[in-house]
C-alpha cells in the first residue's frame, strides 16, 4: 500500500494497533502486514461479500462497521449478527475454499484489509501461524458465543411445514428438528465446520512445523557465526600479542641502534685525540 504522506501511514499503523486482531503482531509485521494488505471502502450499504460467490481472500475490518446476512429457504435475507472493527470474515472460504456462505454489507463507512491465499502464503512462517493462529481464535470464540438454550428456544417455537417433527435429547435439553429439511443441513454444517477445524489444524501444524525448521537453521547459524567470532576474536588476540612483541622489538633494537651510535662517536673521538697523543710523545 503506497501513503501520500508519512502521516497517513502511521495513522493506518496506530489503527491496526488498537485492534485486538493484530495485538499478538510486532511494529515490523504490521508493517508487512500493510505492504501486503489491500485496503478498500465501502459506502453505506454497499456488500463487502456476497453470499454463493467463490473467494479465497481474507477479510479484516479496519473501521466502521457492518452486517452479516443469510439467505432463508425462501431467498430473503435475514440479519445473522454486526461485526465491528478487528473481526475477520471470509475465514471458512479461505480455508475451504469453498463459496461464501454469506453477505457481509457495510451499515457505516468501511474500510475493509483484504488479503488473498497467496499473499498469506507470501509471509514468512511466524508471521504465518500468528495469522492462522487469530483465525483459529476467532472460530473459537464463535464457537462459543453460541447459547444452548437459544437453540432451545428455537427448537421448541419452530413449525414445519412438512409435519414430520422428531425430538432428539442431549444431556438434558430436548431438540425438535425436521428430518427433511433441517437435519440434512445440520449435517452439512457440521461436516462442514469439521473440514475448517481440520484445514485450520493443519494449517497451524504447517506453519509450527516450518517456524521449528526456520529456527533451528537460525539456531545452526547463529552458533557456526559465534565459532566464526571466536576464532577471530582468538586471531585478533594472537595479532595483538604480535603487534605488541614488535614494538618491543622495535623499541629495544632503538636503543641498540642508539648504543652503537654513542660508541661509534666515541670511537671516532678517540681516532681524532689518538693522533695529537702521538706526537706529544715525539
Amino acid at each position: 500500500m503506497k501513503f501520500e504522506n508519512k502521516g497517513e501511514h502511521d495513522k493506518w499503523i496506530s489503527m491496526m494497533q488498537t485492534l485486538e486482531y493484530f495485538n499478538q503482531f510486532t511494529d515490523n509485521e504490521l508493517e508487512e502486514i500493510l505492504k501486503i494488505a489491500s485496503p478498500k471502502k465501502y459506502q453505506v450499504g454497499e456488500y463487502i461479500l456476497a453470499e454463493g460467490k467463490a473467494s479465497t481472500s481474507l477479510f479484516i475490518l479496519i473501521k466502521g462497521k457492518a452486517l452479516i446476512l443469510q439467505k432463508n429457504i425462501d431467498e430473503e435475507e435475514q440479519e445473522i449478527r454486526e461485526i465491528f472493527p478487528g473481526e475477520c470474515i471470509g475465514e471458512v472460504a479461505l480455508l475451504l475454499n469453498a463459496s461464501r456462505s454469506a453477505s457481509v454489507k457495510a451499515i457505516s463507512e468501511s474500510y475493509v484489509f483484504v488479503i488473498d491465499e497467496q499473499q498469506l502464503d507470501s509471509f514468512e512462517p511466524g508471521m504465518k501461524a500468528k495469522m492462522f493462529r487469530q483465525i483459529a481464535t476467532v472460530l473459537a470464540r464463535r464457537l462459543l458465543s453460541y447459547d444452548i438454550n437459544q437453540w432451545r428456544e428455537l427448537a421448541e417455537d419452530i413449525k414445519f411445514p412438512c409435519g414430520c417433527r422428531t425430538t432428539i435429547e442431549v444431556g438434558d435439553i430436548e431438540f425438535s428438528y425436521c428430518d427433511q429439511h433441517s437435519l440434512e443441513k445440520k449435517q452439512a454444517d457440521a461436516a462442514k465446520l469439521e473440514r475448517t477445524g481440520r484445514s485450520l489444524t493443519e494449517k497451524i501444524e504447517e506453519a509450527q512445523k516450518e517456524t521449528r525448521r526456520v529456527k533451528s537453521e537460525a539456531d545452526s547459524e547463529y552458533f557456526s557465526l559465534l565459532e566464526k567470532y571466536k576464532l577471530m576474536e582468538r586471531k585478533l588476540k594472537s595479532m595483538t600479542e604480535i603487534e605488541a612483541e614488535r614494538d618491543k622489538l622495535t623499541k629495544e633494537n632503538e636503543r641498540s641502534m642508539e648504543k652503537l651510535r654513542q660508541v661509534t662517536i666515541e670511537f671516532i673521538n678517540y681516532q681524532k685525540l689518538h693522533p695529537l697523543q702521538k706526537k706529544v710523545e715525539q
